[in-house]
């Protein structure tokens, strides 16, 4: 047996790899979320919502929380599944309500606009299967 076998025989790197998932994840959607709240203008995103004020309201308080406060719960290991759902139906909204217009458009730098959320809707689907690995303050 390898001397690294038997290091690494008892150490689980899924756990590992599902907290990076996490921390990568929550880094990414909180940047976002920071340049919302410096950003936003909720009268324009009436506009984009069909310029109904109330929904426009709720919607804005939504990315918030979706931006802000499901990350954070993401990064520290709590309701890790809902979490990710979270961020998974965020990012389902972003890419059909703010691309859908230019939803095949190239970016300024040669990739489709939208690449970026769906890269994180995607990544947030193994943490809704898997749930949050050992390394969480609470387990799911």
């Amino acid at each position: 047996m390898n001397t690294l076998d038997h290091l690494f025989k008892d150490f689980n790197f899924t756990d590992i790899g599902l907290l990076t998932l996490r921390l990568t994840i929550s880094i990414l959607v909180l940047a976002h979320g920071l340049q919302d709240i410096t950003h936003i203008d909720a009268a324009a995103f009436g506009k984009t919502l069909g310029g109904n004020l109330i929904i426009s309201n709720l919607a804005t308080y939504c990315v918030f929380i979706g931006d802000l406060l499901v990350p954070t719960l993401l990064a520290l290991g709590i309701f890790c599944r809902l979490s990710a759902a979270a961020i998974i139906g965020n990012m389902l909204f972003i890419i059909v309500l703010a691309f859908q217009p230019e939803l095949f458009s190239e970016s300024n730098f040669g990739g489709y606009a939208f690449e970026m959320k769906l890269l994180l809707l995607v990544s947030a689907l193994p943490i809704a299967l898997l749930g949050s690995g050992r390394y969480a303050v609470i387990q799911d």
